[in-house]
């Protein structure tokens, strides 16, 4: 399995009327036009579909990107995104996905102070 760095997703999550996207880098995903959707905690795939591609040379990314829409899932629960060789991330589809993302934000700022008097 190819590491999680070829198929980029929302790690926040989707809400579940969301529109949700994964976007697939990289050439060896040429040759197959499908991708699947799995369950975290059985190994179901619960979703598939085709990718398209969306830039053949994107010029920022320096390769291919495909993109992967599965909108239609619109379930609760804890999944990834598989397409050939290559797996992403976990992510949550679930009503409130964002609620939690405002305080850990202004946590970090509090964290991320240097605790002098002065920062530099």
């Amino acid at each position: 399995m190819k590491d999680n760095n070829s198929i980029f997703i929302n790690q926040v999550g989707y809400s579940l009327k969301d529109s949700k996207y994964a976007f697939l880098m990289g050439d060896f995903h040429e040759g197959t036009d499908l991708f699947e959707v799995f369950d975290v905690k059985t190994n179901a795939c619960v979703y598939s579909g085709k990718i398209s591609l969306s830039q053949k040379d994107d010029v920022r990314a320096g390769q291919p990107v495909y993109l992967a829409d599965f909108s239609e899932l619109e379930n609760p629960g804890q999944y990834y995104v598989q397409s050939k060789n290559a797996k992403s991330f976990n992510f949550k589809i679930e009503k409130n996905v964002y609620k939690d993302l405002y305080f850990k934000s202004l946590n970090y700022f509090n964290l991320s102070r240097c605790g002098q008097g002065i920062c530099h």
